[in-house]
């Protein structure tokens, strides 16, 4: 009796579950990334029955203000008000920080990554551009402080660049800059953006690579 209870319950709510996971949401937007970042963005859920813009900075219309606007179906645009004021609460009493290891470089990171865990996320990166049905156009200048970490940065630009993917940029050695402007649009599935998740997680390196971080820390705790 019990099981047919929980049965009558939990099998509804797991279809519903993968119908709504199972439904397309169609995205798009404009962004600016520069000292701040800016832009205004929109989904589009299950053709169009919930829609969502987002704004952010000064990237929306003139006046408007950044924040969340929500429609369902033909109901008018809500916006969902803010939050009520709340009394700051006192400061706690800092603790004295712990020592930290020195500071890893860029070049120090990417010597742990070995060429299977690279192959699998470029793979996990195709993947995921094909299932989104991206068209993405990024032009502008980047750079870090590890020149070494920006020549990482650049080559996977190199790689992923082309196709639906029109990528403009200029990498700048040896200081961190960031201006960058960019115009997207696509559609995704959740469902298959799960499971292209879950398969590069799983996957033998990079399986072994978070396992082993884990058991480490487990180790030292």
């Amino acid at each position: 009796m019990v099981l047919e209870i929980a049965g009558a319950i939990f099998v509804p709510l797991i279809l519903l579950l993968i119908l709504v996971l199972s439904l397309p949401v169609a995205f798009s937007g404009l962004f600016h990334w520069a000292e701040k970042p800016s832009g205004q963005g929109e989904l589009a859920w299950a053709w169009g029955l919930a829609r969502a813009k987002v704004y952010v900075g000064a990237g929306g219309p003139a006046g408007a203000k950044p924040g969340v606007a929500l429609r369902l179906g033909p109901l008018p645009w809500f916006t969902p008000g803010s939050k009520p004021h709340r009394a700051a609460r006192p400061r706690r009493r800092e603790r004295p920080a712990r020592k930290r290891a020195a500071h890893r470089s860029g070049a120090h990171w990417l010597a742990s990554l070995d060429e299977r865990i690279f192959g699998a996320a470029i793979s996990f990166l195709r993947s995921t551009v094909r299932s989104l049905r991206l068209r993405l156009r990024l032009e502008g200048e980047y750079g870090t402080n590890d020149p070494d970490l920006t020549g990482y940065l650049s080559a996977l630009v190199a790689v992923a660049a082309g196709g639906p993917l029109q990528l403009n940029l200029t990498p700048a050695f040896g200081e961190p800059r960031v201006d960058i402007r960019g115009e997207l649009r696509g559609c995704l599935v959740p469902a298959q953006l799960l499971w292209i998740s879950a398969r590069f997680i799983l996957s033998p390196p990079v399986r072994r690579k978070w396992w082993t971080m884990l058991t480490r820390r487990k180790a030292k705790s």
